[in-house]
């Protein structure tokens, strides 16, 4: 009776865990109270679970070792930077931040979800939040106010215009390959509906006037359009996609204007002006610091105490860009750790599809690629909405492609 009892709970735990993580999913583009609270209930429905039954779980098995060794090596070398710098105390609290808290999405799928039908809902919980928060950019764009969220004629939806730009650049190129995925397999009833979030998503990121995510998403939805399609079908849909585009832009001033502008270089442009700037501090900074930086989280301080470029008019907090802003706060072995994780990454996501045609490899792809372009320019990695769905995407993908190896040894093993 005890043990009826105690497996009765463990389920309604683990149900309750996985309502948690679809109310996290919902939430990660429209509210970060909501984020917040569904991740306070996960971390403590967790705890709760461990605390009843814990034997029956293991979270490294389905994470890829290469994964596990270079993102250990990257915290490892964050930890010994700030350790060596101004405030270890302060950068230990952010590492542990960033590392350990800021993966418990990841860590509770991992642990509590085994079913792939429960994976896919979270996914669908994702980008159906996703697409509301986007149907709300388009609704701001259409109202014209003059609210926080609207921005230098630029639209967003329930978020900081500026937060959003990592969702877009990692969510839309696997929306384009899931809608094309549907249509080939005539699955109508997810076909329809994520064609109708592609449409309102660009449409969005368009208005948003995101040129780190325009460009973004057009690199990433190249490169993963070349490895899911036949060669004849990828330059039929790039060379469609290309006619659109330039259509929509030849037909609005406002984003031609604003796209041209990606290129400029001088000080007609103040936010590229800025970056460039920017750059140049921390380069500086890096060589002053070359094998581990000034420490993890004092980069803002020791940039405004020395190294503001005379000419910089807006004062920033960071360098807008990860490599060069690792550069300088955790030195060389920081900015090469940090790569080599995406490198990694990339190789892991490639080699897996090619492999296994299984559709979660270009989620990570399309996922990691698109944070990682538009964090050329932009500091996103360790910000709490990118991390929370960047963990969130990965403990869903590890996941899946861990149920996908188990049920492909069940069938091998019953032939």
């Amino acid at each position: 009776m005890t043990q009826t009892v105690s497996s009765t709970k463990v389920q309604k735990l683990d149900s309750a865990i996985y309502y948690a993580l679809l109310g996290l999913a919902l939430s990660l583009n429209c509210s970060i109270a909501g984020v917040s609270i569904f991740l306070s209930i996960t971390s403590l429905l967790m705890l709760v679970r461990i605390y009843l039954k814990r034997d029956d779980l293991s979270l490294f098995k389905n994470i890829p070792s290469g994964f596990t060794a270079c993102f250990l090596a990257f915290v490892l070398i964050s930890f010994l930077s700030g350790l060596f710098g101004a405030h270890p105390l302060h950068s230990t609290k952010n590492i542990i931040n960033f590392y350990c808290i800021r993966l418990i999405p990841m860590v509770a799928v991992l642990l509590f979800i085994k079913d792939k039908s429960k994976l896919l809902t979270i996914v669908i919980a994702y980008f159906v939040g996703f697409t509301v928060d986007n149907l709300a950019t388009l609704y701001n764009w259409g109202i014209n106010t003059s609210s926080p969220s609207y921005h230098s004629n630029r639209a967003a939806g329930f978020l900081h215009i500026m937060s959003t730009a990592p969702l877009f650049a990692g969510s839309i190129p696997f929306l384009a390959i899931s809608c094309i995925h549907y249509l080939k397999k005539g699955n109508c009833k997810l076909w329809i509906p994520t064609a109708l979030a592609l449409l309102i998503s660009v449409s969005a990121l368009l208005l948003s006037g995101h040129r780190g995510s325009w460009l973004a998403v057009a690199i990433g939805l190249f490169i993963v359009l070349f490895l899911y399609l036949d060669i004849k079908k990828f330059l039929m849909i790039i060379s469609i996609c290309a006619i659109l585009v330039g259509g929509v832009f030849a037909s609005s001033p406002r984003l031609l204007d604003r796209a041209k502008t990606i290129t400029v270089t001088d000080n007609s442009n103040k936010s590229n002006y800025a970056r460039i700037l920017v750059w140049k501090s921390a380069i500086a900074m890096w060589k002053d610091y070359p094998v581990l930086g000034v420490g993890i989280s004092n980069f803002d301080e020791i940039y405004k105490k020395n190294y503001v470029h005379p000419e910089q008019q807006y004062i920033l907090q960071n360098a807008h860009s990860n490599v060069i802003h690792y550069m300088a706060e955790r030195g060389t072995l920081g900015a090469l750790s940090f790569l080599a994780l995406w490198a990694y990454i990339t190789l892991f996501s490639i080699k897996g599809w090619l492999r296994h045609r299984n559709l979660a490899y270009l989620g990570i792809l399309s996922m990691y690629t698109g944070i990682m372009l538009h964090g050329l320019i932009g500091c996103n990695f360790d910000t709490a909405i990118t991390a929370r769905y960047m963990w969130t995407a990965f403990g869903v993908a590890f996941a899946w492609l861990g149920i996908s190896q188990e049920d492909k040894t069940q069938q091998e093993e019953a032939i």
